[in-house]
């Protein structure tokens, strides 16, 4: 005889997890991040290293905005994953806009595949000022690297002191690097 159905299908117990979604900034916010960034006050530090950093802080956060690249494929990016800047016309305003393509090799995403993401906005401006500021420009040479050239590790406490200097309350939220691509999928949902 065969079993009856109820044994066919196998009951399992409802996993009681609260996962956990990270905030994303509100344009008050991302403002308010912004002006601190571009500040002389944020950037013209006395101690000439820490000036360096802030810079590349300013555009690691504004890349990141406008790519909605993870934090850990922006700092494995290399100068040989940057393309070519090309000219696109605006499917709304119609005017003429210049972008560029950055290469993710498998290796360096989470879902192990490759892909390309576009930079929307000034992204690949932001990419040319790296270039003028940084010492290291060879095509195998990190985008984003340490003073001596290696991968740089960007931490939460580099994060929250960021948004302490923006006067930007992270109390009872969850705003992390991971929210510039939240802040970066909210912006191409309202276009």
């Amino acid at each position: 005889t065969l079993f009856p159905y109820t044994t066919l299908f196998r009951s399992y117990p409802v996993l009681n997890i609260v996962r956990e979604r990270r905030d994303t900034f509100t344009d008050e916010e991302y403002r308010k991040i912004t002006r601190t960034l571009n500040s002389k006050k944020y950037l013209n530090h006395t101690n000439p290293y820490i000036s360096n950093r802030r810079t590349f802080i300013k555009y690691v956060f504004l890349i990141l905005c406008s790519t909605g690249m993870r934090l850990g494929e922006l700092r494995q990016s290399l100068w040989k994953h940057i393309g070519e800047p090309y000219e696109y016309e605006d499917e709304h305003t119609g005017e003429t806009k210049e972008t560029i393509e950055i290469y993710i090799p498998k290796e360096n995403t989470k879902q192990k595949k490759q892909r390309y993401v576009v930079i929307y906005g000034d992204g690949w401006k932001y990419l040319q000022e790296v270039k003028k500021f940084s010492k290291y420009t060879k095509p195998n040479d990190y985008v984003f690297p340490k003073y001596d050239g290696n991968k740089w590790t960007l931490n939460e406490r580099v994060f929250d002191n960021l948004m302490k200097d923006s006067g930007v309350d992270k109390t009872e939220r969850k705003l992390t690097w991971t929210s510039t691509r939240h802040f970066y999928g909210t912006k191409r949902i309202e276009e």
